[in-house]
């Protein structure tokens, strides 16, 4: 019924539920926006699994970003696995400000809740422009999405290649004197300068070379990796068991 009658003009869904440890009143509120209507089909006990899809979708810049994203939930929590707890989908870094996630954004954005209503959203922290330390589109999308019941995951350094961990890095430029990098600094010049040539344009090619030489130890002392993790599987969990 949901799905017959939400688009129609003349129709309105509303939500009765009903205060037995109170007043014993019902109470009927009109479903007008997505958290609300996220709330309805969670009390109906309806996931995105029941139509063959996934319950969870991680949006990343693009495919270095699920391979690092991928190993480390292979390292953390290997019983979650793509493509059955979650799916991945790509914002293509700049173009994150054309996303939405929150029906009050300008009508011409992407609306990226009405493909899965259940998101986390990894996004670069870069270099500071505001007094926020954000740029304006990232600040936005965190807002949006941290309202919506998602989790919004900026980096602590500068990009999702500064999650490198130190013994990894080490490991891959044959340098184990190499002292800790700034996290606000630019990776791809500092294995550049260490030899190992230019991956800015290689992105792929270097997480993949990089996750080779991961282990699960190596998490807990990288930023704060093991903190978004925690967050990051405790709601796909989370999804999954509704």
């Amino acid at each position: 019924m949901i799905d017959i009658f939400s688009k129609e003009s003349d129709a309105q869904i509303v939500h009765v539920t009903h205060d037995s440890a109170e007043s014993g009143l019902s109470i009927v509120q009109p479903i007008n926006t997505h958290a609300h209507h996220s709330k309805v089909f969670d009390e109906l006990g309806a996931r995105a699994s029941d139509l063959l899809q996934s319950n969870c979708v991680i949006w990343v810049e693009g495919p270095s970003d699920r391979i690092y994203f991928n190993k480390w939930l292979e390292l953390f929590d290997p019983d979650l696995n793509e493509h059955a707890d979650y799916e991945f989908a790509f914002t293509g870094g700049a173009v994150l400000s054309h996303f939405s996630y929150d029906e009050s954004s300008e009508k011409d954005m992407i609306e990226a809740l009405k493909i899965n209503r259940n998101a986390i959203v990894l996004m670069d922290k870069d270099k500071a422009v505001t007094l926020s330390g954000l740029k304006p589109h990232v600040e936005r999308v965190s807002n949006e999405i941290s309202g919506n019941d998602g989790l919004a995951w900026i980096t602590e350094g500068k990009e999702v290649e500064n999650y490198i961990p130190i013994e990894a890095l080490r490991h891959f430029l044959g340098n184990l004197e190499l002292e800790i990098p700034d996290p606000q600094g630019n990776m791809f010049e500092l294995i550049k300068d260490n030899g190992k040539g230019d991956f800015s344009g290689r992105k792929v090619a270097l997480a993949a070379k990089i996750c080779g030489l991961l282990d699960s130890s190596m998490l807990a002392g990288c930023l704060d990796l093991k903190a978004k993790l925690t967050d990051v599987c405790n709601r796909i969990r989370k999804w999954n068991s509704q």
